[in-house]
């Protein structure tokens, strides 16, 4: 005995054969991978903008705490500002202003070359303590050492690309920390720069526009940001300086010089730039 609705069902079968699914080509997929990858090319400057923007502000954030520091240590030095060694001047002797990113100098390479003379005239600028194990904190590193500033971080630039990233110096810090000297624990460098060279010494007496602490501009491998400076000025504000043009970087001595008379006269026309440039209120976002 026949069954019909089975017999219908075969009948229907044939009528109308199962769909094949049809997979993607290798047309397809190459061009999937080049729509994702213009796609990249497109966001990818965006998003390094939008990195190096976050990168600016920290800098200000760690520039603004020296800033502070600054102020503090002012009230607490008559209303003076961190001397340096390298300001030491003669009739034949200029200051050594691209040398001021250094925050802890080694005693029998530097001061015997630099200072010697200065500390002779200025003996306050050398802590005893310091030069017991033959280092001597200058400049900007004398707020660590006299703890206007708790952390050292901030004497460093997240963009920084050059030879004086925190993490070359951090375990010079945690010697300190631990009260150690460990081999090789001896200069350290920041990266920023102190202005020296100032008619006026003390905070106060200073035109509010005078540059006093800038992004590292010793060298172009020095040089932190892309297109522009921060700057810590005299009236305790921090600016952003932009670049566009270039002329501030074309400025700068090449990584590899060492005349120091280039160096020297490189870092003078850069403070030059900063403080008769075109100053934002703050830095970018």
């Amino acid at each position: 005995m026949r069954r019909p609705a089975q017999v219908g069902a075969i009948a229907k079968a044939s009528v109308y054969p199962a769909r094949s699914v049809r997979g993607f080509s290798l047309i397809d997929i190459l061009v999937s991978l080049s729509v994702i990858a213009l796609l990249i090319s497109i966001l990818l400057p965006t998003l390094s903008a939008a990195q190096e923007a976050t990168r600016r502000i920290a800098c200000a954030s760690n520039m603004r705490q020296q800033g502070l520091a600054m102020q503090n240590y002012a009230f607490g030095h008559l209303d003076s500002l961190p001397t340096s060694v390298f300001d030491a001047r003669t009739r034949d002797e200029s200051p050594s202003a691209e040398e001021t990113i250094y925050l802890r100098l080694d005693a029998t390479k530097r001061v015997a070359t630099f200072g010697a003379l200065h500390a002779r005239r200025n003996p306050s600028t050398f802590d005893s303590d310091d030069r017991r194990d033959g280092l001597v904190w200058d400049g900007l590193g004398k707020l660590y050492s006299e703890e206007y500033v708790s952390h050292h971080a901030c004497f460093y630039c997240p963009s920084h690309h050059g030879n004086h990233s925190e993490q070359v110096y951090r375990p010079q810090f945690l010697d300190l920390h631990n009260q150690q000297l460990t081999v090789g624990s001896r200069e350290i460098a920041g990266n920023f720069q102190l202005r020296l060279g100032l008619q006026k010494k003390r905070l106060h007496d200073l035109n509010s526009q005078v540059s006093l602490v800038s992004d590292a501009v010793r060298t172009q491998e020095d040089y932190n940001h892309i297109n522009g400076n921060n700057l810590f000025r005299a009236d305790l504000s921090v600016t952003w300086f932009a670049d566009t043009n270039g002329q501030l970087w074309n400025t700068l001595a090449s990584g590899d010089e060492k005349d120091t008379r280039i160096l020297r006269s490189a870092v003078g026309k850069a403070w030059e730039i900063l403080d008769g440039g075109n100053f934002d209120p703050v830095a970018p976002r």
